[in-house]
């Protein structure tokens, strides 16, 4: 993220990237050292860990998903119920989660590959809204409490009956 966002500053200096999370010590630094050598310490802001994701979904345009082994993404889901377009890595279970272009969109490239679809997104604010809407909805049909709930009900049904 770090890097395809020296990529996309290059086109637009006022973006910027939020890392939220905790991580180890040596492992933030490594961040801020790639940060600080590609010239972009000041376009990417590092929170650490959070009680409220919400608040920092809304400061954003869209949401990144850039692990490779995600297998459920609940910072995925949380994002879209955040009405907020989902960038993800088209591995592991985000792809079951991030339908590319409807709810946001898939990259399985790097660096080049992550900033060209910030790229689209930037371009088009008005796409961006509608893949963030859409992602809501879908947060709202398939994850909610309610949603998951009747799900669970379902298989117990269909446990029961056999």
């Amino acid at each position: 993220a770090i890097e395809a966002v020296a990529k996309v500053v290059r086109k637009v200096p006022h973006v910027r990237l939020i890392v939220a999370g905790s991580g180890s010590a040596a492992y933030v630094d490594k961040c801020r050292n790639l940060a600080r050598s590609l010239g972009v310490q000041d376009s990417v802001k590092f929170i650490g860990y959070t009680d409220d994701p919400f608040r920092i979904f809304l400061e954003a345009d869209a949401a990144l998903m850039c692990s490779r082994n995600e297998a459920q993404g609940r910072v995925t889901i949380e994002a879209m119920a955040a009405c907020r377009p989902v960038i993800g890595h088209n591995q592991g279970g985000t792809p079951e989660i991030v339908e590319d272009e409807r709810t946001g969109l898939l990259y399985s490239g790097g660096p080049d590959e992550l900033a060209s679809c910030m790229l689209r997104l930037l371009d088009n604010p008005g796409w961006a809204r509608e893949l963030g809407e859409k992602g809501w909805q879908t947060a709202v049909e398939k994850f909610s409490i309610e949603s998951c709930g009747r799900q669970v009900y379902q298989v117990l049904q269909q446990a029961t009956r056999t």
